[in-house]
């Protein structure tokens, strides 16, 4: 829905760089905006807490009218299936290896 709306407001003129800083802006603001008031003030109601999580989980959504586009735009239908793995590739090995260190590190430790 967030990248439907970001190229709604793209075709009726909007520049595409301010209308993609927003949307990423949304997408990584509102998420930690909901964690920082679930951390700081615990809800009374697990219904709040729920609505705080959901509305994290909802804005994080944004990214993909922000960040998960530019790919896309930069390197055009040719190539940004090339560019958008090379660019997510450091964070799979990495988040892969940290799993094999945590477990590891785990082993050692209850030894």
């Amino acid at each position: 829905m967030a990248a439907l709306v970001a190229d709604k407001i793209i075709a009726t003129g909007a520049e595409l760089t301010v209308v993609r800083r927003a949307f990423q802006g949304i997408g990584l603001l509102g998420p930690a905006a909901c964690m920082f008031c679930l951390a700081n003030h615990i809800p009374e109601t697990p219904e709040n807490a729920q609505l705080l999580l959901t509305g994290a989980v909802a804005m994080a959504a944004f990214n993909s009218a922000g960040y998960g586009s530019a790919t896309q735009e930069k390197a055009g239908e040719k190539w940004s299936g090339l560019l958008y793995s090379l660019t997510s590739l450091p964070g799979v090995l990495f988040g892969s290896v940290g799993v094999w260190i945590t477990g590891e590190l785990s082993t050692c430790l209850l030894l």
